[in-house]
């Protein structure tokens, strides 16, 4: 799903895609965070924690570096990366690295 928002951050989605996505405003982690809609669906968390709009929240966070990347398959590589070396770290965790927003937090800010 992260590289699926990848692709449109790129702008190589469809333009439907684009209008269900748009940027936001705001710049918190890095300069091309798109709209998550919280505000508007918090009254359902766990609808909201099983949608595509829980991974905007996760994509939103990730470090510049890694929103940075030219193409789906950089970003994918860079994100293996950062996976293996948690798990050569000896992180525990490591294999859930990118399955919510607190442990992307937690490893790259």
């Amino acid at each position: 799903m992260l590289g699926f928002l990848h692709k449109r951050v790129l702008g190589l989605s469809h333009p439907g895609v684009n209008a269900l996505l748009p940027f936001q405003g705001t710049n918190l982690w890095h300069d091309k965070t798109l709209e998550s809609y919280f505000e508007t669906v918090c009254a359902h968390p766990r609808l909201y924690q099983r949608s595509l709009c829980q991974y905007v929240l996760i994509y939103n966070r990730l470090a510049q570096f890694l929103v940075d990347e030219p193409s789906v398959r950089d970003f994918q590589k860079s994100r293996n990366v950062v996976a293996k070396c948690r798990a050569h770290a000896g992180e525990r965790t490591w294999r859930d690295a990118y399955q919510n927003c607190m442990d992307v937090m937690r490893t790259l800010h």
